[in-house]
This record gives structure tokens, sequence and C-alpha cells, in this order.
């Protein structure tokens, strides 16, 4: 430990004697420049470190960066938050100090209150809130306070976005049909209004799932439908597939929603797209059920015309 703590302390002083001369060693208007570049790079290298699980070391750079920069500024601004996060989220768990965490998130908010950041230091400091250890339960009333609260001061946001989804996401887990409900009236508002939205795909997995709960078969199909067209997809992603979704798609149109048409063209969209997939096989015996079905129903139509 003693060994870490010295090269820990070593690192600190080689960054602050490399700013030191960076910062004496050129005229003052190149300096705020390069300063400024230097800065944002050395924090892009910051978070490169966390990315790759380097925590001491990405603490050691954003610290710099802190200690190099005035406090309220760019720079120092996005060293703070990174280094909440490395605190925040650092493995294993047991190396993180959720507390310093929280001062940190809190003094991005405080020190530059319209920066982007803030929003987002806003809504880590609520989903710290949700998040517990195993074995304890949140208090919802402050984790749904600490959404509230993000949603209005940053309605505009994505972070906002994410604590509005968030909140309705702990209304719909209570299972009861009063709040679900609510909380479903919120998010077809939501996707209403906001028709560009990142979060649209989430808020509509949300409304599937009220719908399920209040028993809501139409309403299910649809949200079921939009949630697979609000999907970002990824063509670089050799895992991505929606066979999953079709199936799911066509079952609920067929057993659900009695919307035959919808339930055919999934279930063969599923078999043009995944010809090898294992649901093949009970896809084409769906069709089959479903013509029969139909020419079963059709017959008794025309048998009484003909009576």
């Amino acid at each position: 430990m003693c060994v870490w703590r010295r090269v820990g302390t070593m690192m600190r002083m080689f960054l602050s004697f490399l700013f030191l001369s960076l910062l004496f060693g050129m005229p003052a208007g190149c300096r705020r420049c390069a300063d400024s570049c230097d800065m944002q790079n050395t924090i892009v290298d910051g978070w490169e470190r966390f990315r790759m699980g380097k925590f001491d070391e990405a603490v050691v750079v954003f610290e710099a960066v802190r200690a190099g920069g005035a406090e309220g500024n760019v720079e120092f601004v996005d060293a703070t938050y990174g280094l909440a996060n490395v605190w925040n989220l650092r493995m294993p768990m047991t190396s993180q100090d959720k507390k310093l965490a929280e001062a940190l998130y809190q003094e991005v908010i405080d020190s530059n209150p319209d920066h982007n950041l803030a929003s987002w230091s806003s809504l880590a400091l609520a989903r710290m809130k949700h998040l517990v250890p195993v074995g304890r339960k949140p208090d919802y009333d402050a984790v749904r306070k600490a959404y509230k609260s993000v949603w209005i001061l940053h309605p505009d946001t994505q972070a906002g976005e994410e604590a509005f989804v968030h909140l309705q996401a702990t209304y719909i887990l209570t299972m009861d049909i009063g709040k679900v409900q609510e909380a479903a009236n919120d998010l077809e508002k939501f996707i209403e209004n906001h028709p560009q939205s990142g979060l649209r795909y989430a808020a509509w997995s949300l409304l599937a799932e009220a719908y399920i709960i209040m028993g809501k078969s139409e309403e299910l199909l649809i949200a079921e439908v939009e949630t697979l067209n609000a999907q970002e997809t990824d063509s670089s992603n050799p895992f991505a597939e929606n066979s999953w979704r079709y199936w799911k798609i066509a079952v609920t149109a067929e057993f659900e929603a009695g919307d035959f048409a919808i339930a055919r063209k999934y279930y063969q969209m599923l078999i043009d797209e995944y010809p090898q997939d294992i649901r093949c096989y009970a896809c084409e015996a769906a069709l089959q059920r479903m013509d029969a079905l139909e020419n079963k129903i059709k017959a008794e139509i025309m048998g009484d015309e003909v009576k």
C-alpha cells in the first residue's frame, strides 16, 4: 500500500511539474490556448484510463487538471465530473467513496449550474439514492423527489429525460393500477411531446410493461411495435438481432389483440430474416393455424348465408 501511495505521490509531482513547465515556458496569449487544449486532451486521457479500469491513474489525471484550472471554468468542471464518476463507479465496490462522489457532483452543480454536466451530476445524485446496496430498500419518496427535481430543472436535456423515465419506472414497478395508469398517461404525453427524444425507446418499453399490468392488449401491441421502431440499430454489431421482438409482437398480435394481419407480418419477418431460428417451425405452424381458423369462420359464414 505504501509503495503505491509513493507512486501516486510521484505521479502527482510529475504532472504538477509538467504543468508548471508548460505554464511558464510560453507567452501568455499562446499559453491560454495551449493550456485549454492540453487540459482537454488530459481529460480525454483520464476518461480513457477510467474506461480501461485504471482507476487510480484516472484519479491522478483528473486531480491534476483540477489543480491547474480555475474553479468554475470548463476544464475544472469536466475534471470534477470525471473524478466524481471514478469515485462513484470504480471497482471493486469496496474501493468506492460515495460520500466523496456526492460532494464532487454537488461541486459541479454549485460551481457552474448552467453547464450541461450540472444536469448529469444531478441525475447521478438521484441514481445514487435509487441504486442502494443489496439488502437495502431505497427511500422511494426521496428517490422520486430527486428525479422530479432533475426533470423540472433540466427538461430539455437528455439527463432530464432520463430522470423522467426512471421516475415513471418507480411507479410502474409498484404494480398498483392507479399509479401505473398515471405513469402510462405521463409516458404517452412524453412520447407525443418529444418525437425526437433518444429516450423514446425506453418510454415505449415502459409503456408496454404498463399495458401488460393493466391488461390493455391492443395498446400493448402498439407499444411493442413502436418499441421495435424506436430502437437504435447498429449495423456494425454482429450480435444485433430482432428475432425475439418479432416473435413477441406476433404472439401478442395473434393471442392478445386478435390482429392476424400484424401477426402474419412478424411471423413471416422472423422466417425470412432468421431462417435458422428454432422458432421458424412454430411461426409456420402459426401461419397455418390462422389460415385454418379464418377459413373455418368464412365457411361458417357462407353456410349461414346459404341457409
